[in-house]
């Protein structure tokens, strides 16, 4: 690429970046930030190692004081991810304080004094009563040093469920990355009274699997169901309170799946999805749920390695007979192999309307930690874009936002942007020849007044960092040289900031963009999660610099007649 940029072209691009005119609004939004600096303990000081709203949802309150009645937004986070993932591959605490210039937190050098623990927020939604921590994670282990191994590192999934008696709570799923700890779901009452209570845990697995993490829990026809990364999936319509301990505990639960019905099913289209052994961990079962059309769908994840490629795989289960829920389940294969790409390892599925959507992510953290990733990863730039696809009821797929050209099963696109949404600035090539973006992921969607909204991870913000961490992996002077001259060109064929992403869609199929940056901060790399409600779209972010936020999204206007397919957003209490 770099052969192509000499130096008419580039007083070519200049004076197109100079003509080019603003395009008019199509609708505008409003944004309020309601938590911001990972909240902290007592609801406003601010913990920068509360860096991802992690999960989220909605649990309507039923208090003895009729006026603390209402809506809340609960929030679970986890505790420095990205310090995390940035210490496996081998930085100690000063490299990564002069690399990143202070902009990642390191811990306390005083093992006794770190607090990896998982933390739970709410919020009433009517803005009546500030945020509230609601639970810390317990303590498992405590160390030699005194460091306190924390039951929960953090909570990545949560969903309200009516049980069978009548009552409605919210049931929050763990992730500890560790084996010796235990997976659990704990429920929380609508009545729940934090300074009093303490979350039952309803849903115990030892050994669970992958990264011992839940991701997928969702609700389908009455009964609750909750994914394990070891490929066993558990439902229940009344989850119920667990014994004390370490050990596995199901009372009440039935298992429905195991990782031997998905090799079944994957074996009628051809080769079998591999599990994951401890030499090859690359498959990650039950990233995702959804309910649609009677059906549980299940995404599993699997990255590139040098030896194999990855992409990810979608099945359907539902019980063989439909009177018994807690009998046999029938399970088929609806996807395989990332859709045509291996690159898109990783997928989340959300239902709008009489489709599922599919957003496409790398499998980034994995990489970084492997021996080979970094350089797998470098030697695929030009492949680590997001796409969104959707299916129908039939498993019919469309590419929706995706390059088709290197696809191989896709020869079309309905939507309006190539895959990471790119867009190119400038008509002639080779600009509009290489696909820039940096939108690694598709992360979240949600639905909010009718539209699809959807978020992306934007890996730029990095870019700033990048001479400190090519120095730190011994690249030479004139490698380092080269790519940040890449880094300078960068900027004049890709006008999308650093910031996660946030796009709307109203008829399914063609995004506008709402905001760019992150709500003008490139620290929010990407919007972790949204929940809409009839009033409000609630965004989450993922902030591992200075803590994670929460913001309020509303529709100000319909544009009238215009239909030029923009948006603009204002963004409040910055």
């Amino acid at each position: 690429m770099k052969n192509f940029f000499n130096r008419g072209v580039l007083i070519a691009a200049i004076i197109m970046l100079v003509f080019i005119t603003p395009v008019p609004v199509h609708a505008s939004y409003d944004a309020d930030r309601i938590a911001d600096n990972g909240i902290g303990d007592d609801g406003t000081s601010g913990d920068r190692a509360n860096s991802y709203a992690w999960s989220m949802d909605l649990l309507p309150m039923d208090f003895e004081n009729d006026e603390d009645d209402g809506d809340y937004l609960y929030i679970g986070v986890n505790r420095g991810l990205a310090y995390g993932v940035i210490k496996n591959i081998g930085l100690s605490d000063d490299d990564i304080e002069t690399i990143f210039q202070g902009d990642i937190a390191t811990p306390d050098p005083n093992p006794a004094n770190r607090d990896n623990k998982g933390r739970i927020f709410r919020y009433k939604t009517d803005g009546s009563k500030g945020w509230e921590l609601v639970f810390t994670s317990p303590v498992y282990t405590t160390l030699p040093t005194g460091q306190q191994i924390p039951r929960h590192f953090g909570y990545r999934a949560m969903k309200t469920f009516t049980n069978v008696s009548g009552s409605t709570d919210l049931y929050v799923a763990s992730s500890s990355f560790t084996s010796a700890i235990p997976t659990e779901i704990i429920k929380i009452p609508s009545d729940f009274d934090p300074t009093e209570d303490t979350p039952e845990v309803v849903l115990r697995l030892k050994d669970s699997g992958g990264q011992n993490s839940i991701r997928a829990i969702e609700v389908l026809n009455g009964y609750l169901c909750v994914g394990f990364m070891n490929g066993e999936i558990y439902i229940s319509n009344e989850p119920q309170a667990q014994p004390a301990g370490n050990d596995t505990s199901t009372t009440g639960w039935t298992k429905v799946a195991e990782f031997a019905d998905f090799t079944a099913a994957s074996l009628v289209n051809g080769a079998a999805i591999p599990p994951s052994t401890t030499e090859d961990n690359t498959t990650y079962p039950n990233a995702q749920f959804v309910s649609f059309n009677d059906y549980l769908y299940t995404s599993f994840a699997r990255f590139n390695t040098s030896e194999s490629p990855g992409g990810f795989w979608i099945f359907k289960g539902k019980p063989a007979d439909p009177g018994d829920p807690t009998g046999d389940w029938e399970w088929s294969e609806v996807m395989r192999d990332g859709a045509g790409d291996p690159w898109n390892e990783a997928a989340g599925i959300w239902v709008f309307e009489d489709y599922v959507y599919v957003g496409t992510m790398i499998q980034f953290p994995e990489h970084l930690m492997r021996d080979d990733g970094i350089s797998l990863l470098y030697n695929n730039l030009d492949k680590l874009r997001c796409e969104v696809f959707r299916f129908d009821a039939t498993d019919t797929w469309e590419m929706i936002i995706g390059t088709p050209e290197e696809n191989s099963m896709f020869d079309t696109r309905l939507g309006n942007y190539d895959a990471g949404f790119w867009d190119p600035i400038l008509p002639f090539s080779p600009f509009n020849d290489v696909n820039a973006s940096l939108n690694l992921y598709s992360w979240w969607m949600g639905v909010y007044n009718g539209k699809l909204f959807c978020s992306t991870f934007d890996v730029r913000v990095f870019l700033k960092y990048i001479s400190g961490l090519l120095e730190f992996f011994e690249y030479s002077q004139d490698d380092i040289d080269t790519i940040e001259e890449y880094i300078d060109l960068l900027d004049l064929v890709n006008d999308n900031p650093a910031g996660g992403d946030l796009y709307v869609t109203e008829d399914g199929v063609n995004f506008d963009p709402v905001t760019l940056d992150g709500f003008d901060d490139e620290y929010n790399y990407g919007i972790r999660t949204l929940m809409g409600t009839p009033d409000v779209l609630f965004a989450g972010t993922a902030n591992p610099f200075y803590g994670f936020q929460v913001w309020e999204v509303t529709e100000t206007s319909d544009g009238g007649d215009d239909d030029s397919g923009s948006c603009f957003i204002s963004a409040a209490g910055r």
